[in-house]
C-alpha cells in the first residue's frame, strides 16, 4: 500500500493486530481476579492467552469449544444467575452461528452479557465466506439494546472494557486485526469526536476505518469526525452535532456494510448531501490479503478519495 501522506505526522500503523488481542487478555485476565461475578467463555479461541486464568479461575474462564449456540445459551443461563457472562470468539461463530440465542436469550429477556469477537468485516481476508462477517453490527442492531464499541486503537479498548464490562448491559466489542494509532483521538472522550475541522465537508470515520480516513481527510482537506461506539446515546450524540453544525456534505467511512450505522442519526443529515462508504452488500468471492480485497472493494486510501472528489464536485 502506498505510504501516508507526509502531513500525517501524528499517525502511525500497527498492523501487527495481536495488539487488541493481547490487550483484551490482559484486562479481561485482570478483571476476572478482581469481580467474582465474571465468568470467560471461550469458543476455542483465545485459549493459549488465557491458559494462565484457565488455571487460576478453573470454574470461571471456560473453553466451551466449537458449541457457540450453546455456548450463548449457557451465558444466558448465567446471566440469570446474577453473573455477568463475557463470550469470545472470531465474529461470525460469535454473532451470526447463534443469533437465535442472542435475540431470543439476551435480548428478548433483557439479560446483560459481554460479546467480544475478533477478525471483524473480512480482516481473515484470506479464509471466505465463513470467515467474513462485514454483516454483524448490522444484525445486532435489529436486537434492541445492543451496544456496539468498535475500538480502533489497544488503548481505546482497555478504556471502553474497564468503563463498561461490569455495567447491566448488552455489548459487543468488535476487535479488528490491524491497529492504527492517531494522537488526535483522546480515549477519555465520548463518542463522536472531532478530530479536525476544516471545510464544509466532513468524513466520519468508524472504528478502524480511520485508517483510510485520517489519510483522505487529510489529503483532501476535508473535516473529521471519529467515532467508536454505536449506542442510544452516542447516536444521539453525532445526530445533535452534525444537525448544529455547517456541514453541506458528509461522508460516512464503515467498516461493515454500506449503511449499517446511518438511520440511527437521520435526523441530523437532513438537509445534506451524504455519501455512505462501507463493505458493498454482497459476497466476496476473492482470496488474498486484506489489501488485496479492500482493493477490490473499492476501499483503499486512492479508490475512497476518488469517490469523495466526484461527489464533492457534483453540481
Amino acid at each position: 500500500m502506498a505510504p501516508l501522506p507526509h502531513r500525517c505526522w501524528h499517525i502511525r500503523i500497527r498492523d501487527e493486530g495481536a495488539g487488541l488481542r493481547k490487550r483484551f487478555q490482559k484486562v479481561v485476565s485482570e478483571l476476572i481476579g478482581d469481580n467474582e461475578n465474571l465468568v470467560l467463555l471461550l469458543g476455542d479461541i483465545g485459549v493459549f492467552g488465557f491458559r494462565g486464568s484457565m488455571a487460576e479461575y478453573p470454574s470461571r474462564v471456560l473453553n466451551i469449544g466449537i458449541l457457540e449456540q450453546a455456548m450463548t445459551s449457557f451465558a444466558a443461563g448465567l446471566a440469570m444467575g446474577g453473573r455477568i457472562p463475557v463470550l469470545h470468539s472470531i465474529a461470525p461463530f460469535l454473532i451470526e452461528r447463534p443469533y437465535e440465542q442472542l435475540k431470543v436469550d439476551f435480548g428478548y429477556q433483557g439479560l446483560a452479557g459481554k460479546f467480544i469477537s475478533v477478525g471483524g468485516s473480512f480482516d481473515y481476508a484470506g479464509l471466505g465466506a465463513t470467515h467474513h462477517s462485514p454483516g454483524d453490527v448490522s444484525a445486532l442492531l435489529a436486537i434492541p439494546g445492543f451496544e456496539i464499541f468498535c475500538p480502533g486503537t489497544a488503548d481505546e479498548l482497555e478504556f471502553l472494557l474497564r468503563k463498561n464490562l461490569l455495567r447491566e448491559s448488552l455489548s459487543y466489542f468488535r476487535l479488528s486485526e490491524y491497529e492504527f494509532v492517531d494522537s488526535r483521538v483522546k480515549i477519555e472522550l465520548a463518542s463522536p469526536q472531532i478530530i479536525s475541522q476544516h471545510s464544509d465537508n466532513v468524513l466520519i470515520a468508524f472504528g478502524p476505518s480511520m485508517k483510510e480516513g485520517s489519510a483522505v481527510a487529510t489529503d483532501l482537506d476535508l473535516s473529521l469526525i471519529y467515532v467508536n461506539e454505536i449506542t442510544v446515546d452516542s447516536s444521539r450524540r453525532l445526530s445533535d452535532l452534525l444537525a448544529s453544525s455547517e456541514f453541506r456534505n458528509v461522508i460516512l467511512l464503515q467498516p461493515f456494510y454500506q449503511g449499517t450505522a446511518s438511520h440511527l442519526f437521520q435526523s441530523g443529515l437532513n438537509g445534506k448531501r451524504v455519501l455512505d462508504i462501507g463493505v458493498p452488500r454482497e459476497f466476496i468471492h476473492e482470496y488474498g490479503t486484506i489489501e488485496e480485497i479492500k482493493k477490490s472493494l473499492g476501499l483503499t486510501v486512492e479508490a475512497i478519495s476518488g469517490r469523495i472528489l466526484e461527489f464533492v464536485n457534483e453540481k
